[in-house]
């Protein structure tokens, strides 16, 4: 039987034109799906491990800021101690990962601009990333030795210090809202922990020999303004057994609350810390 040479007819021409057209399209569709796909898992391993600077914060800045105040005027029992640095510790393991932490010193000196003595970001623990596009044991060493480490160094020791003649509690807390909570960070989450036993004493106002009457707080604010809107408050208390009077009277904690929010902060929480002191 002879083969039927004739050429194909238009519409099989068309059929075979219309299947290679489709053909052509889906392998775009594919190709754009995989470099899209591939791409979009760039940017998430990108935005998810982005370069740390020496302060391990990303270029983009932290998420929070914790700032620190330890009153070093003076000392305090191991005991105590231990308790605010375990709530110094717990607070920095609650810290989203890359929020801020600085540690303050707060000494006698009510004229200072103090700096901090820590100030790190949390990098994140193994378990706050994806194992499949982060080394979730090379972020917990970073974690544990660039940032849990220095912290607990920062912290060991610093109310192992002589009594001092002022104490400007008031006045610290003043530098710090400088040096800690900077215009760039006001629209962050922001918490300010004070560890201190809160009895203010220095030229601009002392507590002692004056009653912390219902303008006690408007009075201290006029002479040691500080600026807070919307900075959290947690207070650590170091009791003083000759001050006992004082410092259990209902009137102390009005004078803090009443300070801190003509400031316009909010205080969280406070609490008495153990020891003898």
């Amino acid at each position: 039987m002879a083969l039927d040479r004739r050429p194909p007819t238009r519409s099989r021409r068309k059929e075979r034109d219309a299947k290679q057209k489709r053909f052509g399209v889906l392998l775009f569709i594919i190709g754009f799906a995989v470099l899209a796909g591939i791409g979009a898992l760039y940017l998430y391993a990108t935005k998810s491990n982005p370069t740390l600077g020496a302060d391990l914060c990303p270029g983009s800045g932290p998420v929070s800021v914790t700032a620190v105040v330890v009153d070093v005027t003076d000392p305090a029992s191991r005991v105590t101690q231990a308790a605010i640095r375990s709530r110094v510790l717990a607070a920095a393991d609650d810290l989203p990962r890359f929020g801020m932490v600085k540690i303050f010193a707060a000494g006698a000196d009510e004229t200072a601009l103090l700096q901090p003595l820590f100030s790190k970001c949390n990098p994140g623990t193994k378990g706050e990333v994806d194992k499949y596009t982060s080394s979730p044991e090379l972020v917990q060493k970073q974690h544990d030795e660039q940032f849990e480490m220095p912290l607990r160094a920062a912290l060991d020791g610093m109310l192992d210090v002589p009594k001092a003649d002022a104490s400007p509690i008031l006045e610290g807390i003043q530098a710090v809202t400088v040096a800690a909570f900077p215009p760039a960070v006001a629209k962050l989450p922001r918490r300010l922990i004070v560890a201190s036993d809160l009895i203010q004493n220095s030229r601009a106002y002392t507590m002692y020999g004056h009653p912390l009457d219902d303008r006690a707080a408007e009075r201290a604010g006029e002479a040691i303004p500080a600026q807070l809107d919307g900075v959290d408050v947690e207070l650590l208390v170091i009791r003083r057994e000759a001050q006992d009077a004082l410092q259990m009277s209902p009137e102390f904690l009005d004078f803090w609350e009443g300070w801190l929010g003509a400031a316009g902060a909010r205080v969280r929480h406070s609490v008495l810390m153990p020891g003898r002191n």
